[in-house]
């Protein structure tokens, strides 16, 4: 069983762009909560989805310090099943070093701010944005390659 977004058929010829607008709306669900009824691919895209969104906001730093290392690894499973290889030695190598020491939780915006200046994941974030293709291109092929996984038109 899968969750999917519903477009009637007539809206989506008029304006294809509302079926992107959707699968957006639907990973970003997913990312969010743990919904068994998602496939396979919806919870890759929601890792990936949720993944991107993180580094483009606040680079690896944010992505750990809010998803933690198990959804790491979760997305580096998802990102290899995608196809983005490149992707997922970066995250795998940026995941050792989050995971070679414990690290206090961060509370406060200045917390964030001080060990965001130390740079500790700023080659990471590098390599992830010299990437090809982006994780929004892969994201994009694979609505289109797999849209009635999650746009239902009716």
């Amino acid at each position: 069983m899968s969750v999917k977004r519903s477009l009637r058929t007539g809206d989506y010829q008029a304006t294809p762009y509302l079926a992107w607008n959707e699968f957006v709306s639907l990973l970003s669900s997913l990312a969010l909560e743990e919904n068994t009824d998602a496939s396979t691919i919806q919870k890759d895209g929601a890792l990936i989805f949720r993944y991107d969104s993180e580094v483009q906001n606040g680079g690896h730093l944010q992505f750990f310090e809010n998803c933690g290392a198990d959804v790491a690894l979760d997305t580096i499973i998802a990102l290899k099943h995608l196809g983005a290889l490149r992707h997922s030695a970066v995250l795998e190598r940026a995941a050792e070093l989050w995971t070679s020491r414990t690290r206090p939780r961060i509370s406060t915006p200045e917390q964030y701010s001080e060990v965001a200046m130390t740079g500790e994941f700023d080659a990471f974030d590098a390599e992830y944005h010299a990437c090809e293709p982006s994780l929004i291109d892969i994201l994009e092929k694979l609505l289109e390659t797999n849209f009635e996984e999650f746009i239902n038109l009716v």
